[in-house]
C-alpha cells in the first residue's frame, strides 16, 4: 500500500479544491493519504524547535 503526503499552500482556495480531488482519487485507489496545508506543518516544526 502506497503512503501519499499531500502538502499545499492555497491562498485563494483553488489549490486546496485540487489537493482534494487529488486525496480522494488516491484514496480510492488504495493510497494511504495526508493532506495537510502548508501553515500546520510550518507550525508544527516550529513547535517541535522549542
Amino acid at each position: 500500500m502506497a503512503k501519499l503526503p499531500i502538502i499545499y499552500h492555497s491562498h485563494t482556495g483553488n489549490t486546496e479544491e485540487m489537493a482534494k480531488a487529488v486525496h480522494e482519487e488516491a484514496r480510492s485507489a488504495g493510497a494511504t493519504v495526508t493532506r495537510q496545508p502548508i501553515q500546520r506543518i510550518v507550525a508544527f516544526s516550529l513547535a517541535m524547535l522549542k
